[in-house]
């Protein structure tokens, strides 16, 4: 849902696809509500979604982005256009998709899997748009060079971290049967 007095959009409902995004999380990727307009509500925005390989995992991804954006007013045909690619395992594929998706002037790239993270951002690298929103990836900030933390990274790129917080898993445990010898 968006801030009060902002208007969502594909980047904000794409990034609240998966049920570990905070309405905080959401909100801060919409725009501000004096740049909502009756023509900006006209737009048909365009949703460049792309991943690896064909895996459940990495479909249910996809799919849920679709839903959300859905959920949230941007249906296909309906304020939004969605080119949806799979490069079969082919990473020379996957970075021709994300050039095509910059070259075509997409508004956003959904990169579904950590290889399609890293080549959106290559293609990406140095420009304000389109904006990038990862989804179904384990560790943003281990593939570098994309970001450091949530805070350190380029500004067109948001998304949901898939990998548990293991550490503070095992942290808890411990607090949880500090006796446990086992886990």
């Amino acid at each position: 849902t968006p801030a009060s007095g902002a208007a969502a959009t594909p980047a904000s409902a794409a990034a609240a696809a998966s049920p570990a995004a905070s309405p905080a999380s959401a909100a801060a990727a919409t725009r501000p509500a004096g740049q909502a307009s009756t023509a900006a509500s006209d737009k048909v925005w365009s949703v460049g979604i792309f991943q690896l390989t064909s895996h459940p995992a990495l479909d249910a991804c996809a799919n849920g982005v679709v839903k959300a954006l859905a959920d949230n007013g941007f249906a296909e045909g309906k304020g939004v256009k969605f080119d949806r690619q799979n490069a079969q395992g082919d990473i020379p594929t996957l970075t021709t998709i994300a050039q095509k998706f910059v070259d075509a002037k997409v508004d956003v790239i959904v990169a579904d899997s950590t290889p399609a993270l890293l080549a959106a951002a290559k293609a990406t690298q140095g420009k304000e748009s389109p904006a990038v929103v990862f989804d179904c990836v384990s560790d943003p900030y281990k593939a570098a060079p994309v970001a450091k933390s949530p805070t350190d990274k380029p500004a067109n790129l948001t998304g949901i971290q898939a990998l548990a917080p293991v550490e503070d898993a095992l942290g808890l445990v411990k607090e949880i049967a500090p006796n446990a010898k086992r886990v």
